[in-house]
């Protein structure tokens, strides 16, 4: 039974004061979901070509050992490439993190 009265609005007031806190509670655990299952994938992201960049930088200077600077310098050209894919994957990471920060007052 809801009262008409000033405890019956006041109790009202704060059940939909209380339901919009579980509402936000709610919104921001899915965003704090959301944004671990994008540094997971950032993480997955980064680790492959650096450890592609690391094997053949291995590679290469195995083949620098036995003699062969032709196939070594053919590691070290995949090295530059997968540097370079990596270097732009941080520089996305870096653009993303400064869509995040809150704007300056000027």
């Amino acid at each position: 039974m809801e009262r008409d009265d000033e405890f019956g609005r006041l109790a009202c007031a704060v059940n939909e004061m209380a339901q919009a806190v579980a509402r936000r509670i709610r919104s921001l655990e899915e965003t704090d979901r959301m944004r671990r299952e994008l540094m997971a994938g950032i993480g997955h992201d980064l680790r492959t070509p650096l450890a592609a960049l690391l094997g053949y930088a291995e590679e290469a200077r195995r083949l620098l050992q036995q003699g062969n600077p032709s196939a070594a310098a053919e590691a070290l050209a995949v090295v530059e490439e997968r540097g370079r894919h990596l270097q732009r994957l941080v520089e996305a990471l870096f653009e993303l993190s400064l869509l995040e920060r809150p704007e300056l007052p000027l």
